[in-house]
């Protein structure tokens, strides 16, 4: 009896520090790609701690380069993301309502959750 009491009380402690890691995740965190076009796409990854990393793949190469970026939420559903790479283009883009898509404020740019 002992055992079996000793075993749910560690599946309700191993529940619950599961559920723990994702109450307070915004709903950008996790992985995007972008629609392939002629064998490129873009793989984007946002982390918890607002920063996250873009990577930009063709059919040949996984990642032939990466570059680090900062974000931040502004508003509902509307992140700002910003980094020193020259090459890289900042700026706004919004969530759709669904969470599965997230789009740059020109339209150009359209990510998909992964």
């Amino acid at each position: 009896m002992k055992k079996i009491l000793l075993a749910a009380v560690l599946c309700v402690a191993l529940a619950m520090v599961s559920v723990a890691g994702c109450v307070g995740a915004d709903p950008v965190v996790g992985n995007w790609e972008t629609t392939p076009v002629f064998g490129v796409y873009v793989s984007v990854q946002f982390v918890n701690d607002g920063t996250g990393s873009i990577a930009f793949h063709t059919d040949l190469s996984p990642a032939a380069a990466t570059t680090m970026f900062t974000w931040e939420k502004t508003a509902d559903n509307t992140y700002k993301v910003m980094s020193s790479d020259k090459h890289f283009s900042a700026g706004t883009y919004k969530l759709s309502s669904d969470g599965q898509t997230l789009t740059s404020d020109s339209g150009l740019i359209v990510l998909h959750k992964a």
